[in-house]
Formats: structure tokens, sequence, C-alpha cells
């Protein structure tokens, strides 16, 4: 939280999507949000995270989210109300970096 509000980010994407890794954090990166169909809305509890769905026998996109905070790091993305502002995800990897 300190890093989003030091760096201003809610003042360029007022609506952020943020993935903690387990234990220590190697940075902190921008993912696109993991497309999950509405059907697979199904919420359970997984070592204390919420989750959608079991993941761990699907490819994940080496740009999302979840692939990122599965490898580490913070994963932060810009979301409209209606999900993710690709527009804002491309100023939020400018600061970024």
């Amino acid at each position: 939280m300190d890093y989003i509000f030091k760096n201003k980010l809610l003042d360029i994407a007022p609506l952020l999507n943020v993935n903690i890794p387990k234990g220590e954090a190697k940075g902190i990166k921008v993912g696109r949000i993991y497309p999950i169909p509405i059907n697979d809305y199904v919420i359970k509890f997984k070592d204390s995270f919420l989750q959608a769905r079991d993941l761990s026998q699907e490819k994940l996109l080496d740009d999302s989210d979840l692939y990122l905070v599965e490898n580490g790091y913070y994963a932060i993305s810009a979301m409209k109300p209606s999900l993710e502002d690709n527009e804002l995800n491309n100023k939020l990897m400018e600061i970024i970096k």
C-alpha cells in the first residue's frame, strides 16, 4: 500500500487489482488479469487465499497477474468497474519498471 500511495498510482488508476505472492516478493509488475470464464466462479479457500478455481494444471500466460504472483511478484492491474483497463495498465507500466 505504501508503494501505491507513494507513487500516486491511484491518481492514474483509481481501481486496482493487487495480487500478493507468498513469502518474500521479488518486486512489483503490471499483469494482465487472467481470464476466468464467468461459469468458473466457484469460490474456495486454498492456502489462506480466496481463489476462483484450481489453476495448477493450466499454462498461465507470462504477462498474467496469476503467473506473476506464482513467480514471486506483486501483480498490479488497472481495472474498470467491468474489469481490466488496458490503457491504464500501459500508464502503470511506465511507472513500474
